[in-house]
């Protein structure tokens, strides 16, 4: 889709909300911020809409993952709530040895009886948009298997992805996802959120290809919200009380852009 969004364009859902709440203050009308498929870039709005807008906070106490709202032709978002993360790298990008990309990476881990429903709903729709009947095959995996994962250091499957499957969610250098606490505060810290920890993760489905000859789904990173820490770290994880300081202080100039 070759759109242009005339609106004021914000990087990160932080960075919206904050300008919503300065605007506020002034008395402006407006009263809520959404995410723009079309741009990819949060908005904010004088409407007030349940569709439109994101509470993370509406939570459960099992994983579960919801269609938040249907996104434009080619993507929908998708919110896993509740979910077992594994080498988070979401506070600063790191480089993809096969791409020489600098990305924002995190495995989003779920049993694999779970009902997956939604998940299932939002890639067909990206395949459908992006390909119609004429599906292409996939070189690469976007649904993996857990016990396939091994390390090869040990040869054994690696820790925390027995049983499990997972999906791998990225965020470009350029687009870095936004990564808050329970409380919608901002962590900063690398060591914030550590693999094995319980998070919310909003993500963007969409279809991709040909690149190279090949084709495939991509999960874009959109948001991250740390609910629990976990106590026996896997996956590029560190130990509780070495997160202790990823609770920092929010700085409004480095995170909004306009």
């Amino acid at each position: 889709m070759n759109f242009q969004c005339e609106k004021i364009r914000y990087r990160t859902y932080l960075a919206a909300k904050q300008y919503l709440e300065f605007l506020q203050k002034k008395g402006r009308d407006e009263q809520s911020v959404y995410f723009c498929e079309d741009c990819r870039s949060w908005h904010l709005t004088k409407w007030v809409s349940k569709e439109r807008s994101i509470d993370l906070l509406t939570l459960n106490k099992e994983i579960q993952m919801k269609i938040v709202r249907h996104g434009n032709e080619e993507s929908t978002n998708v919110l896993f709530l509740q979910a077992v993360c594994s080498f988070p790298h979401v506070i600063e990008p790191e480089l993809n040895n096969l791409n020489d990309n600098m990305e924002y990476t995190i495995d989003i881990l779920y049993p694999k009886d779970q009902d997956t429903s939604a998940l299932d709903a939002a890639i067909k729709q990206a395949i459908d948009a992006k390909w119609g009947a004429k599906v292409p095959s996939f070189k690469y995996p976007f649904l993996k298997d857990g016990d396939k994962n091994i390390d090869k250091k040990t040869g054994e499957v690696r820790g925390g992805y027995e049983g499990m499957n997972y999906i791998s969610a990225k965020a470009f250098e350029d687009r870095p996802p936004a990564v808050v606490d329970a409380a919608k505060k901002p962590l900063t810290s690398k060591s914030a959120i550590v693999g094995g920890d319980i998070v919310n993760v909003f993500v963007n489905v969409y279809g991709w290809g040909p690149k190279g000859g090949n084709y495939g789904i991509n999960f874009e990173l959109i948001t991250v919200m740390l609910k629990d820490k976990t106590d026996k770290p896997f996956g590029g994880g560190i130990s509780r009380k070495a997160a202790t300081d990823a609770f920092s202080e929010y700085d409004t100039d480095d995170d909004m852009v306009i």
